[in-house]
């Protein structure tokens, strides 16, 4: 039967990592029956997604109201014509669960084409997924400048496991999703990985013959790192809307490098252990109906607190994280000056070749011109 898996996150659990691996390794999964690949979007729809990684080859099907949404489809369609199983990935359709009708739109469309969807669900502790998600915002959208204790109020109501599921489930039931904690201490005492988890997932099991990833897909934020960038994101209002991206791309490469020159030198908690309970009791009656319904668990997560150091600007490293970040903005701009400066002197030096030709276009063009007046 033709099988669509989609592998809808959640953010902040491994969701580059897997995207990579199973870029990386298209053409061992389609030697056995599986077809990942970038959809063949028009030009001008990647210029306009440009933000949004090809490896996200699912990123159309919560694009319900653009063209995009029916150029995915179709491409669907012919892909079954070579292979019976596809697999496709985005975070997006799990975010924006509920919304534009995307799971009513798919299941019709699955219906009619006789197609066999599962979802694939990697779920993280809510503590632990606020906290890395805030350094995420911070890093990828400038228009993030709110403090740790606020985006946790503001994303909170967001983060009911059970209540998203569901939207899933009720239109094509909870056997078609397989949801999977995500839990890397336990894979490492397993001597596994969440590449060989997922594969699992869909019917596959991990073997030499896959590629891994290198460690650093998508790198974090230290958290002085974090902060630096919550204060720079407020420049956001003042710039050019059309520069933004570009700007922002700047101070996201600094704040990566600076992030893996200078890592927490202390394991840092950005919410304090009262911060985190008061989050685990919030979701904990949510948590236990997913652990029951899809895990035959009465736990979802356990729910221990590690004592660690709450992070504040008076550590001793924060003000040398602040010169290092600017350091490195200065220099990625050196780059780019000297870049500039070298293309411009090989242009000047094309110049007296092409300037007499230049000067009589210039000299028929003025004539043209005249003749006509």
């Amino acid at each position: 039967m033709k099988t669509l898996y989609i592998h809808i996150g959640s953010p902040k659990t491994g969701t580059s990592a897997i995207q990579q691996f199973l870029q990386l390794n298209a053409g061992i999964l389609y030697e056995k029956g599986y077809i990942f690949r970038s959809m063949p979007f028009p030009e001008h729809f990647q210029r306009e997604y440009n933000s949004v990684s090809r490896n996200r080859n699912g990123f159309f099907l919560h694009e319900t109201d653009s063209e995009l949404y029916q150029i995915g489809l179709d491409t669907l369609l012919k892909w079954f014509k070579e292979k019976d199983k596809i697999i496709l990935s985005d975070e997006g359709l799990y975010s924006r669960a509920g919304k534009r009708g995307a799971e009513e739109k798919l299941k019709s469309f699955a219906d009619k084409n006789g197609i066999k969807v599962c979802f694939v669900l990697y779920l993280r502790r809510q503590d632990e997924f606020l906290e890395s998600f805030y350094r995420q915002a911070m890093k990828s959208n400038m228009i993030n400048t709110l403090p740790i204790s606020s985006y946790v109020e503001k994303r909170l109501k967001n983060d009911d496991y059970s209540a998203k599921i569901a939207f899933f489930s009720d239109f094509f039931g909870k056997d078609s999703i397989c949801v999977r904690r995500y839990d890397r201490e336990s894979w490492k005492v397993q001597g596994t990985n969440i590449f060989a988890d997922f594969l699992s997932c869909i019917g596959l099991s991990l073997s030499d013959e896959y590629k891994l990833p290198g460690k650093d897909v998508n790198t974090s934020l230290s958290s002085n790192v974090a902060e630096i960038k919550r204060i720079v994101n407020q420049v956001n209002p003042y710039l050019d809307p059309e520069k933004q991206l570009k700007v922002n791309r700047l101070f996201n490469t600094a704040g990566e490098r600076c992030s893996i020159l200078s890592p927490d030198k202390e394991k840092y908690s950005i919410l304090s252990k009262e911060d985190r309970r008061g989050i685990l009791d919030a979701v904990r009656e949510s948590n236990d109906n997913v652990a029951r319904d899809y895990l035959d668990l009465d736990h979802l997560f356990s729910e221990d607190i590690a004592d660690a150091p709450v992070w504040n600007k008076n550590n001793p490293d924060f003000l040398d994280d602040v010169i290092l970040y600017y350091a490195l903005v200065t220099a990625r701009l050196q780059e780019r000056l000297v870049k500039q400066q070298e293309d411009l002197r090989k242009i000047k030096r094309f110049i007296p070749f092409f300037w007499p030709q230049l000067f009589r276009e210039w000299r028929e063009r003025r004539k043209n011109t005249k003749g006509k007046e």
